[in-house]
C-alpha cells in the first residue's frame, strides 16, 4: 500500500473483499479484526458498512501493559489482574462475565 490512511485502506479493503469473496463480497463479510488505528477502523465503516471491526485482544493486551502496568504496586498484583482480564475477555455467559468481573474489580 501507498500509505496508511483511510483513503489507502477503503482501497485496499474494497480490493481484497472483492478478489476473495467475489462481487457480493461487501454483504458475506461479517466480522473484521484489527488494532485501533482510526483511518482502518474509519475505512471498515464505510466500505464494510454491514461487517462489525472487533478490536485485536493482543493489541488490547498491549495496550494495558504499555499504558497500565505502572499503575500496579508489584509484579504479583499486576500478573494478577492480567489473569483476571484474560477470564473476563474469555467469558461464554452472562454470568460468568459478572463473576470474571466482580474479581477483576477487586484487584488492589
Amino acid at each position: 500500500m501507498a500509505g496508511e490512511k483511510e483513503v489507502d485502506y477503503t482501497w485496499a479493503l474494497d480490493c481484497a473483499a472483492r478478489d476473495v469473496l467475489g462481487d457480493e463480497s461487501l454483504s458475506k463479510l461479517k466480522v473484521i479484526m484489527s488494532d485501533n488505528d482510526i483511518a482502518f477502523m474509519k475505512a471498515v465503516a464505510s466500505t464494510l458498512p454491514d461487517t462489525t471491526n472487533l478490536l485485536c485482544s493482543w493489541h488490547i493486551n498491549k495496550n494495558l501493559a504499555q499504558h497500565h502496568k505502572k499503575s500496579f504496586t508489584d509484579n504479583a498484583t499486576w500478573e494478577s489482574f492480567l489473569r483476571c482480564w484474560q477470564q473476563v475477555t474469555h467469558c461464554t455467559t452472562p454470568e460468568e462475565f459478572e463473576n470474571a468481573w466482580d474479581s477483576l474489580r477487586f484487584i488492589t
